[in-house]
């Protein structure tokens, strides 16, 4: 490498774009890893949700695991029954895309032994910063061991991730998705679940503003 080469080598191994006070930097010495500098930084929620962590039902047809640190759900429950069902509330961070139609993938990752068709059903509403409380909400069902199931089963014990169906919403930065679940088959042998999370797609780093966002 000639004189040049290093010259134009070195000029072009940080990329700026923005202004001196703020700008994201491009540095091929660092595996081109974005970096915010100045001005330029965004904002992200820290999400921790306890609800649903110390559950304990000797009444219905959902415990928990203390040992082993999974969520028991026996057949005939109802989504209707508090006792029958766990749930949770997840915050729709500043870097999920966001505006109308918005596509979100909730699924849950469980113990599997064998291919019988257990049935979840969930319930889900968002409730949206600024605007009226939500009282109402959608139910949808997964019916595991088949079609909805990300990893083919065979033998064994395995850890399995099932789909529910998409979420399709109308939503901004910060809103809340709040959950219900609970097993509502007639079936045989208990459904182990470990956690239950929910895919978005992402388009930015964080939101313009601490809490507003261009869509």
């Amino acid at each position: 490498m000639n004189l040049t080469q290093s010259i134009i080598k070195y000029i072009f191994s940080k990329l700026r774009i923005g202004t001196e006070t703020g700008y994201t930097e491009i540095d091929n010495t660092k595996g081109a890893n974005p970096r915010l500098r100045g001005t330029a930084t965004v904002w992200r929620d820290m999400v921790g949700d306890l609800f649903g962590k110390a559950l304990l039902s000797t009444t219905g047809k959902v415990d928990y695991n203390f040992d082993e640190n999974y969520i028991v759900f026996q057949s005939g429950g109802s989504i209707t029954n508090a006792n029958d069902r766990t749930g949770g509330n997840i915050q729709i961070n500043h870097e999920y895309k966001i505006g109308t139609n918005i596509v979100f993938k909730p699924h849950i990752h469980w113990k599997q032994s064998d291919t019988v068709a257990r049935v979840l059903t969930m319930r889900y509403r968002l409730q949206r910063n600024g605007e009226a409380w939500t009282s109402s909400w959608t139910t949808v069902t997964l019916t595991l061991g088949g079609a909805s199931d990300v990893f083919p089963y065979t033998s064994g014990t395995i850890n399995q991730i099932s789909h529910f169906p998409d979420m399709v919403l109308t939503c901004g930065v910060s809103d809340t998705i709040q959950m219900q679940v609970a097993r509502t088959d007639a079936l045989a042998g208990d459904l182990n679940v470990t956690f239950m999370d929910i895919h978005g797609e992402v388009d930015a780093m964080g939101s313009d503003d601490e809490i507003y966002k261009l869509e």
